[in-house]
């Protein structure tokens, strides 16, 4: 995976966000309940992941259909995408 193609999927990726309302919550972390908004925010974006570096929503590992994953795992799962395309 080159440089430039994680800048374009970045790039890409800015193009396709939007805000949500936040209407959802949910009592997942309970390490730091602050991060509970993080993963209502996954859930009513409909998000496959949650890339983060926080130990506290790492150690989830998921939540329901939601990975969480840290960067550096993040890139392996874009490379392999990559791979099929």
């Amino acid at each position: 995976m080159t440089e430039e193609w994680i800048t374009n999927y970045l790039v890409e990726l800015r193009w396709t966000h939007f805000l949500l309302a936040g209407k959802l919550e949910v009592s997942i972390v309970h390490d730091d309940p602050d991060d509970d908004k993080i993963v209502a925010c996954a859930l009513e974006a409909g998000a496959d992941y949650i890339i983060s570096g926080d130990p506290h929503l790492l150690n989830l590992k998921h939540y329901r259909d939601i990975q969480i994953v840290t960067p550096k795992a993040f890139l392996k799962v874009l490379e392999l995408k990559k791979e099929k395309f």
